[in-house]
């Protein structure tokens, strides 16, 4: 599964689910690694953030060297250019049926 597939997945389950969202928020690691088997790296950390109409986050991703660059999945380019992978897209009501920054699982 793409890694947009599965933050699609996430997002859905959090929309859907205020237990799973409340505990997303309190562990994220490990409510990625249990109902998603998504390891995320001990020496990382991983902050998940609420939006809302009146609070938008630009997050800016790492600059990959161009050797690391050139070894990348396409689905890898992808996410980084969308804001370092699945945590980052933020889709807001206005924007479903394929708006500008909605992502396609966002097609409602």
């Amino acid at each position: 599964m793409s890694m947009q597939k599965m933050y699609g997945e996430i997002i859905k389950k959090a929309w859907e689910d205020e237990a799973f969202k409340e505990k997303l928020i309190k562990d994220p690691r490990g409510v990625l690694k249990k109902d998603f088997n998504i390891d995320i790296p001990e020496d990382s950390e991983l902050k998940v953030l609420l939006s809302n109409p009146k609070l938008q986050y630009l997050v800016i991703p790492s600059n990959p060297s161009e050797d690391k660059l050139s070894e990348m999945t396409e689905d890898e380019v992808l996410a980084i250019a969308a804001g370092s992978g699945i945590f980052t897209y933020n889709c807001l009501p206005t924007q479903y049926n394929g708006g500008p920054t909605c992502p396609p699982f966002c097609n409602r």
